[in-house]
């Protein structure tokens, strides 16, 4: 027999998403109710228990709106940017998170950023949109050779996926971060700190942000 948690509220925005299955994700929350993130409401049901998170930053204010609450549920990784995480924990309430979210997602559209500047992507499309051809702007730079940095890999997941990469396309890498996680992952890229790490050609920056590990 499945046991009922008591009552989450859920990003409105996540009503779009195609094929998502709230019965398979919380079967264990059969009462739920969906907020707007971007106009934060003012006031709550006093009876939610659950909170999932997404753009919306749970701060003091908004937790202490939701007197039952016991769980607050971040869509992401970087969790303490969305969740006043110590405040959290002084009320008792277990913060969660999902670590890798995203991994190779990102490393595709950084990558992606990475050719179309190497290449000249965007410059090229104007030259082929106009009536005389200049193919002189679109000269760009060749990757086979080059060595990236990856900048920001505090854990050792959020590094994996982008090593295969950048070794497909010729490519070294480096991994730059505070401090050494787990060896390398698929791909064999070189760990650095960064306050050893020589400068390489290229540079892509993968979650540098203020975060904490949340994993």
């Amino acid at each position: 027999m499945s046991v009922d948690f008591g009552m989450v509220t859920i990003p409105a925005h996540y009503r779009q998403i195609p094929n998502m299955d709230f019965d398979a994700l919380l079967p264990h929350l059969r009462t739920r109710i969906f907020h707007d993130e971007w106009n934060v409401p003012e006031t709550w049901p006093g009876e939610i228990t659950a909170l999932v998170n997404d753009v919306m930053y749970a701060t003091p204010t908004l937790i202490d709106r939701l007197p039952n609450l016991k769980v607050i549920s971040f869509a992401g990784t970087g969790v303490w940017d969305r969740v006043d995480v110590a405040y959290a924990t002084r009320r008792g309430i277990a913060v969660c998170n999902v670590p890798g979210w995203g991994n190779d997602t990102i490393a595709e559209f950084t990558f992606a950023l990475l050719l179309a500047l190497a290449r000249k992507l965007f410059a090229a499309d104007a030259v082929a949109r106009r009536p005389e051809w200049k193919v002189e702007e679109c000269y760009g730079v060749q990757l086979r050779g080059k060595t990236i940095g990856l900048i920001g890999l505090e854990t050792a997941a959020s590094g994996s996926p982008k090593s295969p990469k950048a070794s497909a396309s010729g490519c070294s890498a480096i991994r730059a971060a505070r401090t050494r996680r787990a060896g390398p992952g698929p791909g064999s890229s070189s760990f650095r700190s960064t306050n050893s790490c020589g400068a390489p050609t290229f540079s892509a920056c993968t979650r540098c942000s203020r975060t904490r590990r949340a994993a």
